[in-house]
């Protein structure tokens, strides 16, 4: 029902199958725990680096 409302590139719809495809091999290799402290460390900062450009 989604993709009739908001239709989304190709790009965008590959990464939906990659990203989870690339965390999941991640969690599998070095565990669960590992992959999601990678994680989450990540997002925190993405989300100040984006916070910090959008000052400038």
């Amino acid at each position: 029902m989604l993709p009739g409302i908001f239709p989304g590139t190709m790009e965008f719809q590959v990464i939906g199958w990659v990203i989870p495809g690339l965390i999941a091999s991640h969690m599998e290799r070095q565990g669960i725990t590992v992959t999601s402290a990678a994680l989450v460390t990540v997002t925190v900062l993405l989300h100040f680096l984006g916070r910090l450009l959008a000052l400038l």
